[in-house]
């Protein structure tokens, strides 16, 4: 049986920050439960091999959790597959937005999706930049903060129209 094609559409990645990032904490955490997928905020996209070279885990950071979950919908392809469906703009910047979210730096987030911002807004990005750097937990695969944390900062975001 011929393995039918998998293909990103664009229109799958929000295009506010807090929808993002409600999805990439969605998409890490049903991540997380996959069998052979491990979270590492280090990589995007890496299946690891065993002392036999056999694939033994893939890792994933929030974006690459996002390619693997919401654009390709698995982890058997190779990086190649994926960077496929990376050089598409929209969505290179979508993902770009969610790593720069997971570090705590919104402002350059909303930069990066061209997400014009108010003074209001600034001020909120301001208060998410402190509220997960208050909560980063720094791990030796990469850090993140709690997924309460980025869900809480997707409720400010939102409230302000990001």
């Amino acid at each position: 049986m011929a393995r039918e094609k998998r293909r990103c559409e664009v229109s799958t990645l929000p295009n506010t920050l807090s929808a993002l990032l409600r999805l990439a904490v969605a998409d890490a955490q049903a991540a997380a439960q996959m069998p052979g997928v491990k979270l590492s905020m280090t990589t995007w996209y890496e299946r690891r091999s065993d002392n036999n070279g056999e694939t033994s885990e893939c890792h994933v950071c929030m974006a690459g959790a996002v390619v693997v979950r919401t654009l390709y919908q698995g982890t058997d392809g190779d990086w190649n597959t994926y960077i496929g469906f990376i050089r598409n703009t929209d969505t290179r910047r979508g993902l770009d937005a969610i790593d720069d979210m997971r570090t705590g730096d919104f402002h350059n987030a909303a930069e990066v999706i061209s997400q014009d911002v108010s003074e209001g807004q600034f001020d909120a990005l301001t208060q998410a930049e402190e509220l997960v750097s208050r909560y980063y937990i720094h791990e030796l695969d990469g850090g993140r903060a709690t997924w309460d944390t980025y869900l809480v900062v997707a409720g400010m975001l939102e409230n302000v129209g990001l």
